[in-house]
């Protein structure tokens, strides 16, 4: 009995010893991050962190989905997938037609005459037109389907970008009702909390 009671210590011991290691690494994660978004270098261990009275007002909803219509990664490769959707469209219409092609032709035969011919050829696939209308609906298709994919990417990002400038601005909010030793009376509370 004792013996299964000790294991089961050293078990709990384990088990506390990974999630302390676990949360080591991600308050490693989060100086890493911080030290980022700050610029300083990564090694560098967080100092005094000075937090601005103020906070500026997020740019207006507008401004922001302006930008994300350009510089979002996602719809930048829809429309280049829409355009080469476009370009297989046009080139199934194109296929329609046969391929001529135009060349020269040299022959020479020595049997008992020596006989030189030279030419000119086309040649042309049979039958001269191609009925390439599936192709078309096919590549109209995909070029339907691109299109609508682009047209959700882009209302979702909307809705990503609407939310989270929401977001950012009740939290300006609630942080602009903050009393001005706020932060210090935070940093004295986590500074009891980490030497208990």
């Amino acid at each position: 009995m004792l013996f299964r009671s000790l294991r089961i210590l050293e078990a709990t011991e384990v088990g506390l010893r990974r999630k302390a290691s676990e949360a080591d690494l991600a308050a490693h994660e989060a100086v890493l991050a911080l030290n980022q978004l700050i610029g300083r270098p990564m090694d560098s261990l967080p100092g005094e962190i000075v937090v601005a009275a103020t906070l500026p007002a997020p740019p207006p909803l507008k401004v922001l989905l302006a930008a994300a219509q350009t510089n979002n990664f996602d719809l930048r490769i829809r429309a280049s997938e829409l355009e080469q959707q476009g370009f297989r469209v046009s080139l199934a219409h194109n296929e329609r037609w046969p391929t001529l092609r135009v060349g020269p032709q040299f022959s020479e035969e020595n049997a008992g005459s020596q006989d030189r011919i030279v030419g000119m050829s086309i040649s042309l696939p049979l039958p001269l037109w191609r009925n390439n209308a599936s192709n078309i609906e096919a590549a109209r298709a995909r070029h339907v389907q691109a299109e609508t994919l682009l047209n959700t990417t882009r209302r979702d990002i909307e809705r990503r970008v609407a939310s989270a400038s929401r977001a950012c601005e009740v939290r300006i909010d609630e942080m602009s009702r903050w009393h001005p030793d706020s932060i210090r009376k935070f940093q004295e509370a986590a500074e009891l909390a980490a030497r208990h």
